[in-house]
């Protein structure tokens, strides 16, 4: 998940700081590559939380960019880019099956209905299917408690930064 990642962090909070920046500033500030960051901003700007204000020409093939922060309330931006992400998971986790059934030695997994067609035996080694809890969904749920989490830890520092 692109919004747990450190780098990706310091660049938010680095961008909450401020009405306006350049991408060498925040790699300067940052010392993160200036496309690590470019990628974040042009996400952020989709969600609408940035905004580009103008190209300045260094010289003849390099170009900094200038942005605006639409919103520099930090715990805010996170809410934005949080609910978000969890929309998209809490989709992803209602269309898969909580169960499946594995063969322990092909590492093989199937549905329910893929598994009562192979009367619950391995089209492979012929070992039979066990039900399992969904990989997939322990994954998304473990996901959705550190986005939570991530908020919580972003209103604790705005608190910071108003106290």
């Amino acid at each position: 998940m692109w919004v747990l990642d450190d780098n990706i962090q310091k660049i938010i909070n680095a961008i909450a700081e401020k009405d306006t920046f350049t991408e060498k500033e925040l790699k300067k500030k940052l010392k993160i590559k200036e496309n690590e960051i470019r990628k974040v901003l042009y996400r952020l700007h989709e969600l609408g939380v940035v905004y580009p204000i103008k190209t300045v020409v260094i010289k003849e093939g390099k170009y900094d960019y200038e942005w605006g922060a639409r919103i520099n309330d930090i715990e805010e931006i996170y809410k934005i880019i949080v609910e978000r992400e969890l929309e998209k998971l809490e989709k992803e986790k209602s269309s898969l099956p909580e169960m499946v059934y594995m063969c322990e030695y092909c590492d093989l997994q199937f549905d329910f209905d893929k598994a009562e067609e192979y009367d619950f035996k391995c089209p492979e080694c012929g070992s039979i299917l066990m039900p399992k809890r969904n990989l997939r969904i322990c994954e998304i749920e473990e996901t959705i408690q550190r986005l939570k989490d991530l908020l919580v830890k972003a209103r604790q520092l705005k608190l910071q930064i108003t106290n």
